[in-house]
């Protein structure tokens, strides 16, 4: 037995339900074409009279006619405005509506629902159409009303005394406002339906998308904090391992004990567990610089964080010693964290790091310009705070500030 997992089946299910509205939506259109077509072939059988010769032959227009438009409607599941399809679907909508209208003039029937057939046709094709799609219409409706009071006027009928003409509201309801109506309608609601569902397909892409960029930056910060240390504490052990073995011994014992625990931040970071305190971090960042022959001073204040805020607070004393270490000749280091005026701010600050010439990059940046110090301030705006950085007479200096939480 095979099961599907959550995701999967919601996309499933999602796809039923608008496979079921495409259903729902052209079966509305197709019942309306088919009453509508009633009312055609009731029409020819008026007056009542006995099917011979041009009425057959008008009647067989007429049904081939609507099995034409009722084919032609499973062509309109792009949608409005998507481009008309093969010409070969669009002659056979059109050829049997237009002699319906030949053979109705033909056999001397003036009723207007003669023209309901090249009416659908028109209004079908004109929804498909990419633009001007009202002017089409428009054009169609005219010629429509041209060709039907030319054929009465050649047929001398008497329009002022014609029940046709008394009842001219009722043609004008049912042909010009209703048809139009229906299918504009339906399709202008399946359309609402296809642009949901891209939406949603659109948002779960983005919420993967996002996903995989917060897990790069975490895993960014655990394992090139821990690396950048290691690979420290190595070329520390290679320099004094001839003049000074129990320093190298303790150096590469060091080294050990922070490979094994990225591996264990790493693990648990891909469970999803990771969760490293603040005051954590800060205790970390002072031993590492020690560690380097850093004087390192770090100052805290008590506050509750939220694991949101300790989270983006430790990104920033990560990004922050590690660049440090990697790109500054720092000699002195201040880490200070404190509230004021309903902000949690943090700040770093080192000697090491000369204010750059005009149009040169900062040196603490390097290469990681695009991914540490400019992620770590899109991070912090997007959590409602700011996140400065720049030289600082003769040092460089760090500034991360989030809202207090209410």
């Amino acid at each position: 037995m095979s099961s599907q997992l959550p995701g999967h089946r919601i996309e499933v299910a999602s796809e039923r339900g608008v496979l079921l509205t495409w259903r729902y939506t052209v079966g509305s259109i197709v019942f309306v074409v088919v009453s509508s077509y009633l009312v055609v072939v009731g029409a020819v059988f008026l007056p009542p009279r006995p099917l011979a010769g041009t009425s057959v032959v008008l009647l067989v227009s007429v049904l081939l006619s609507l099995a034409a438009t009722i084919r032609f409607g499973w062509l309109l599941k792009p949608g409005l405005g998507s481009g008309l399809p093969a010409l070969r679907y669009t002659l056979m909508l059109l050829l049997p509506a237009l002699l319906s209208i030949v053979f109705a003039v033909a056999d001397g029937s003036h009723d207007p629902f003669f023209l309901l057939p090249a009416w659908w046709a028109a209004c079908f094709l004109a929804s498909l159409l990419p633009r001007r799609r009202l002017l089409a219409t428009a054009v169609a409706a005219g010629l429509l009303t041209a060709i039907y009071f030319a054929a009465v006027a050649a047929a001398k009928v008497d329009l002022a005394n014609s029940v046709y003409f008394q009842t001219a509201g009722f043609y004008f309801w049912f042909l010009v406002v209703m048809v139009p109506s229906v299918l504009i309608g339906g399709l202008w609601w399946w359309d609402i339906v296809v642009q949901l569902n891209s939406s949603r397909k659109a948002y779960g892409d983005l919420s993967v998308a996002r996903e995989r960029l917060r897990f790069a930056a975490d895993l960014h910060d655990i394992q090139g904090h821990h690396l950048q240390v290691i690979a420290l504490k190595t070329e520390l052990a290679e320099r004094v391992i001839d003049t000074d073995p129990a320093t190298a011994k303790q150096q590469i014992h060091e080294a050990q004990v922070l490979a094994r625990t990225a591996l264990q931040d790493t693990r648990a970071l891909v469970r999803g567990y990771r969760r490293v305190a603040f005051t954590t971090e800060l205790k970390n960042a002072g031993e590492v610089l020690e560690a380097a022959s850093i004087r390192a001073s770090v100052q805290a204040e008590e506050a509750e964080l939220s694991s949101e805020q300790g989270s983006l607070f430790g990104s920033v004393i990560r990004e922050g010693t590690t660049n440090i270490l990697r790109h500054s000749s720092a000699e002195e280091v201040s880490i200070r964290f404190w509230t004021e005026a309903g902000k949690l701010v943090l700040t770093v600050r080192n000697d090491g790091v000369a204010e750059p010439e005009a149009g040169t990059p900062s040196l603490l940046l390097g290469n990681d310009s695009g991914t540490g110090l400019a992620a770590l301030q899109e991070r912090l705006a997007a959590a409602g705070g700011s996140f400065d950085y720049g030289p600082d007479d003769g040092g460089f200096l760090l500034t991360a500030t989030i809202p207090e939480e209410s």
